[in-house]
């Protein structure tokens, strides 16, 4: 809640200062999609495939160009085969949870007809959420807890927009985020890194 607080607050300030410079009105994403682990190898080793979504609000600053404060949430689950192998124990909860809370500037590169192209990119505040992990056994359980992490971070993609008559538009976006390390985390300081791949709904003013 304190995060969407934060979001709505900056995005307002935003909203204001843009809104001396330009009269064309926002433009609003909303986006689903899968996210996978990049780095480091105890993030790509024992996490796999998991999903993810965004809502982020484009505000004009002149020709193409827009900035776009951002919310995400990107899940990451358990890979349960790496952790206990070939054993008869189970696995539950271990899902990390990244929350991307960033200003960002999407740049647009072939006009105003009904596909376009554009460059994205943006940094903020990332927060990383960690599930507690129980692993089961035949003679009892064991719970591993690791506290969450404040981290700042950037991203940077690329996307197609496909526009419709009726002031919609859908789009698909690959990106790539990293987080500048704050803490060691499974005995490595590496960054936290993951891909996105975003599909999502444009409401154009």
């Amino acid at each position: 809640m304190r995060l969407l607080s934060f979001f709505f607050a900056c995005s307002f300030c935003v909203l204001s200062a843009a809104g001396q410079f330009s009269s064309t009105s926002p433009t609003v994403y909303f986006s689903m999609g899968a996210s996978l682990p990049a780095g480091p190898s105890w993030f790509t080793d024992e996490f796999k495939l998991g999903v993810g979504g965004s809502l982020g609000v484009g505000i004009p600053v002149g020709g193409q160009a827009e900035l776009l404060p951002s919310i995400g949430a990107y899940s990451f689950f358990i890979d349960e085969e790496e952790i206990v192998g070939n054993s008869s124990a189970s696995v539950s909860g271990g899902t990390i949870l990244a929350i991307p809370v960033t200003l960002g500037l999407k740049v647009g590169f072939s006009g105003d007809g009904p596909v376009g192209g554009y460059f994205v990119f943006g940094g903020g505040y990332y927060r990383l959420n960690f599930e507690d992990l129980t692993i089961n056994t035949g003679r009892g359980s064991v719970t591993g807890t690791v506290e969450g992490q404040n981290n700042f971070g950037g991203y940077v993609g690329m996307g197609l927009l496909f526009r419709s008559a009726s002031g919609t538009a859908f789009f698909l976006e690959p990106n790539f985020h990293g987080m500048i390390p704050t803490e060691d985390i499974g005995g490595e300081s590496d960054a936290v890194r993951f891909f996105a791949l975003k599909l999502g709904i444009a409401f154009e003013g």
